[in-house]
């Protein structure tokens, strides 16, 4: 049986249509357009630019430099050697080998007298010296009890049961690749260690006196942590991935995240200066170190004083995001880790949300949502974020990442897990009510299908039909939140225009250098341009004008520059490299997962939120560091599409 025979009867008569076929024609003459013409130039000319950075004095010289026996090699030679012969680094190693060689029987008898002596504060601290002290300190003792029950029955070392955990084993040694050789480590015994582990358990039980059980649980975690990521800085970026939008459980949310962005760095620098690690810039990395330099300035030199410069020093810190990603995820297997994390955390702040929506702890602050036109909406969800919009930010930018990891995916149950998650996480960002995200999610997911194959045009011809149809299908309620996009008649929308009204006018004065970066220097000055019932707002409303604001032309050309040069180099990979469609789906997943959040940016500030911002520089690398890599594994061939070429699609067409 031929493939004309195969085909179902409603392909067939697709194939036959005239109109069908017209549609396919036109789309195909837009793709090969958009691939030969002059767009097609301007978005595929990455890498000429990056080579004119190259060929530039500052590369020339710093090429002239790396050539030669330098004062700085020797510096750094030496320092690696004082790194390598160091007291601190040989006291971590060796402590990591008792630490892995100990029998599971010793922590267990840690934690059977830690528990013990936490129990015992508390009743000494309630029923003898009459205080108020939360019963919690008390169950998480008698838990800490009763889990050094199995462990004082085990026979292993912590080395063994790692290495015989799945879980623990992919972790450790596929993911962060630590030598197989550090986890057969022979059992040491000895009545030294219980010895100590028992005094140990007295010290720190006591010490529940002064502070919770669990916070001093959380310093020995940190301490392995920092271990950890001291020994394979990647563990870092990795764990900041999964942990940056579940980081408001914690009173501070945004100083973990920067503690963990320096302790990362810090041990990027050391194994860097050790000769253990490389480092990578290019253009991009050039324009992104520019912008943290200028937002430096728009600290310094603002009218918010010192509320100022901590946000100008926040932003910089996190920063360092983008350059952790481009110089320590540098292969397609720990860029797949990466994205890993991105879907784990995502379905996780997900069902978080969905649950919220569903046990009815929903926010209803009135400036959310307007209860006049809205009465139907219950309340819009917020998770991790304690906002719903910032919520919804976070969602379109992660979920395109999730859509290709999905249709990459083989395996029935993999991919069905994976289909769930979407579907969960589609109900999420429906939930959060917030329309920026969901017109965000609509023209990402577009471009993204569009890259796809170049039918998506039919469809979009198709859909555009049967828009009037859509109300009798979708929920009433969802049909007219999307609808009242742009009326004025709602309160939120009406105060968006005013507040751009307002913050345009200061800009007549302000748009050469700007107020200076964050909320102090923005409070500070827009009250005096402020239009009535908009003083209070915090910040734009929207991303380019707030840059604009905050750090002047120079601030908003810098931030162009860098999304025209991502988008080039995304661009550029899908149509011109010779590296699998998996590849190239990703890429395409990671363009449009920026183009979502920037579309939602128009109505926004999608910065407001420092995770948000720190998630939006690690998509950024993250999807540089995929095409850098599969361009290094394949042998890209830049060469121009030919006009027999079909156009940039991946997979179909």
């Amino acid at each position: 049986m031929n493939s004309e025979q195969r085909k179902n009867p409603v392909s067939a008569m697709a194939d036959r249509s005239l109109i069908v076929n017209a549609f396919r024609g036109a789309a195909l003459w837009f793709y090969r357009s958009l691939s030969g013409g002059f767009f097609g130039t301007l978005l595929t000319s990455f890498s000429r630019e990056e080579e004119l950075f190259r060929r530039s004095l500052s590369g020339f010289g710093m090429r002239r430099v790396r050539g030669r026996e330098t004062f700085y090699k020797k510096v750094r030679r030496k320092v690696a050697g004082s790194f390598e012969e160091s007291l601190l680094l040989g006291g971590l190693g060796a402590g990591a080998e008792h630490i892995l060689g100990c029998s599971l029987r010793v922590y267990g008898a840690f934690c059977m007298i830690f528990g013990i002596y936490a129990m015992l504060m508390y009743t000494v601290q309630v029923y003898a010296l009459h205080m108020r002290v939360d019963f919690g300190r008390f169950l998480t003792g008698g838990m800490i009890f009763l889990l050094s029950v199995p462990m004082l029955a085990s026979k292993k070392s912590l080395a063994e049961c790692i290495q015989g955990s799945r879980i623990a084993r992919y972790l450790f040694v596929d993911v962060l690749r630590i030598p197989e050789v550090k986890f057969t480590q022979e059992l040491r015994v000895g009545s030294a260690k219980y010895n100590a582990a028992v005094i140990a358990g007295m010290v720190f039980g006591f010490m529940t006196y002064f502070a919770s059980p669990l916070a001093i649980l959380a310093a020995f975690l940190l301490v392995v942590v920092c271990w950890v990521i001291f020994y394979q800085p990647e563990a870092g970026i990795l764990g900041l991935i999964i942990v940056a939008p579940l980081l408001s459980v914690s009173k501070h949310p945004t100083l973990l995240l920067a503690l963990g962005v320096l302790i990362t760095t810090l041990s990027y620098l050391i194994k860097y200066l050790r000769g253990k690690r490389t480092m990578r810039s290019g253009l991009l990395g050039a324009f992104v170190a520019l912008f943290a330099v200028n937002q430096l300035l728009g600290g310094i030199i603002s009218a918010g004083g010192i509320g100022s410069f901590n946000s100008a020093v926040m932003y910089a810190i996190l920063l360092l995001g983008y350059f952790l990603t481009i110089n320590l995820i540098r292969t397609r297997e720990n860029c797949r880790h990466a994205l890993g994390a991105l879907a784990i955390s995502l379905v996780v702040v997900s069902v978080f949300g969905v649950a919220q929506y569903i046990l009815g702890r929903v926010g209803t602050v009135s400036a959310w949502l307007d209860h006049r036109m809205f009465s139907y909406i219950p309340g819009r969800i917020t998770a991790f974020f304690d906002n719903p919009n910032m919520l919804g930010g976070y969602m379109i930018l992660c979920f395109p990442l999730l859509l290709a990891l999905t249709i990459n995916t083989r395996g029935f149950k993999k991919r069905l897990l994976l289909v769930l998650s979407a579907a969960v996480s589609l109900l999420c960002l429906v939930w959060t009510w917030s329309r920026g995200a969901w017109l965000g999610f609509i023209v990402g997911n577009t471009v993204f299908f569009l890259i796809f194959s170049y039918r998506t045009i039919a469809v979009l011809f198709g859909i555009c039909l049967s828009f009037p149809l859509l109300g009798y299908v979708l929920p009433e309620g969802l049909v007219g939140r999307f609808m009242s996009i742009g009326s004025l008649a709602d309160s939120s929308t009406y105060y968006r225009v005013l507040t751009w009204r307002g913050v345009l006018d200061m800009l007549r004065e302000v748009w050469v250098g700007g107020i200076g970066v964050g909320q102090a220097a923005f409070e500070q000055l827009y009250p005096a341009f402020a239009y009535a019932g908009t003083e209070l707002a915090p910040h734009a409303h929207n991303l380019a004008i707030e840059v604009l604001a905050e750090t002047g032309i120079s601030g908003l050309v810098i931030l162009t520059i860098i999304i025209l040069l991502f988008i080039q180099n995304c661009f550029e990979f899908i149509s011109h490299s010779a590296s699998p469609g998996e590849d190239k789906l990703v890429a395409a997943a990671g363009l449009c997962g920026i183009i979502s959040i920037l579309v939602m940016g128009l109505f926004d500030y999608i910065w407001y939120n420092y995770r948000v911002f720190f998630l939006f520089w690690v998509v950024m690398a993250l999807t540089t560091s995929y095409i850098t890599s599969s361009r290094n594994e394949n042998e890209t061939v830049y060469d121009r599409l030919g006009a027999d070429s079909a156009d940039i699609s991946i997979f179909i067409g």
